[in-house]
């Protein structure tokens, strides 16, 4: 990729994602060589999850007039009204703290998002942090259990009511026939067996999670959101930091070491580098900001000059690369915070 290429990606929407931020946090995340993901519960947006809740509330009275799914339907609308004041048993509460959770890494598909630079960029120099998709994630997590920890690679947020309702129909509709299974067998053995009732105890605010991890108000359309979720962690892999909701539950994205989505890492400082290919400077950003990136990144051995790879020719010739390298760029936008 020639240097016209690499501007050309940066300056494009959908080539890259890119997280809003301040110049400060952008040292932070350097610094310790990932990104924080959040609880989807301790988001800024506070109706984020009484958004998904509400369509996941209608998509199961929705399936009460489906002859195939109205059983399970009435059944999980039952559980969830007893919710509130359901009395667990004594491990329920950490179960459904971890096993229910969605950690969610948020970044925009817009790669000089005015909206973004007002929202996200407030109190600081703003910058936007433009990231390969294609590059997988991984979690720090010194859990020595082998077992996978589950990344959902980056997709968009859905806003429009009618296409969250159907975000949340399927996965219902998956619980909804191992209900009807378990049903069958419930009915089919001795009095008193209740597997259904149980599909509906484990997984039901598992399904809810995972509406509550893609939806959002429409409100926010404007930011054309992407997000990375994480779905399956351990306890090791938890740390929280101050805010206004009181300690606010992360974990942390690494750049993939394996490749794959999801590699468990015992150490942010040991994974590869994060998969950066732009920083772009808010529209307030003093010329000065362009030298304090320069430098920011390669204090932390970030490449900003173009690499050089063999061509394939005979005799070797190197080609010059600017496929994994940094480009800098600033925000077009005529806008002033300060």
């Amino acid at each position: 990729m020639d240097y016209a290429a690499a501007v050309e990606r940066a300056r494009t929407g959908g080539e890259l994602v890119w997280h809003y931020t301040t110049l400060d946090t952008l040292a932070l995340i350097l610094q310790g060589n990932s990104f924080l993901a959040t609880e989807v519960s301790f988001q800024n947006d506070i109706r984020e999850t009484l958004t998904a809740d509400a369509a996941f509330t209608e998509a199961l009275e929705a399936l009460q007039a489906d002859p195939t799914y109205e059983l399970f339907a009435r059944q999980a609308l039952r559980f969830l009204g007893e919710e509130p004041h359901w009395d667990p048993w004594s491990d329920l509460p950490s179960r459904q703290l971890v096993h229910d959770a969605r950690f969610i890494l948020c970044a925009s598909d817009d790669p000089d998002s005015l909206y973004a630079w007002r929202t996200y960029s407030s109190g600081g120099i703003g910058c936007a942090i433009g990231l390969d998709p294609k590059v997988a994630l991984g979690v720090v997590d010194q859990d020595s259990n082998p077992s996978p920890r589950s990344i959902r690679h980056w997709r968009p947020v859905v806003y429009q009511p009618g296409r969250v309702r159907q975000a949340a129909e399927r996965p219902l509709k998956r619980l909804g026939d191992r209900w009807n299974a378990a049903h069958a067998r419930d009915t089919a053995a001795e009095e008193g067996r209740s597997e259904a009732f149980g599909l509906i105890v484990a997984d039901l605010a598992d399904a809810r999670a995972d509406v509550r991890s893609r939806a959002k108000d429409p409100a926010f359309s404007d930011e054309h959101e992407q997000r990375v979720t994480v779905e399956m962690f351990s306890r090791k892999a938890l740390l929280t930091t101050p805010s206004s909701m009181g300690p606010r539950p992360h974990v942390r994205l690494v750049t993939s070491p394996t490749g794959k989505w999801g590699a468990a890492v015992d150490s942010a400082v040991a994974a590869p580098k994060l998969p950066i290919r732009a920083v772009r400077l808010g529209p307030d950003a003093p010329q000065s900001a362009t030298a304090a990136v320069q430098w920011l990144l390669i204090a932390n051995d970030y490449e900003i000059d173009p690499g050089y790879i063999d061509d394939g020719t005979r005799p070797p010739h190197m080609q010059q690369t600017w496929e994994n390298t940094i480009i800098f760029d600033r925000s077009e936008h005529p806008y002033r915070s300060r």
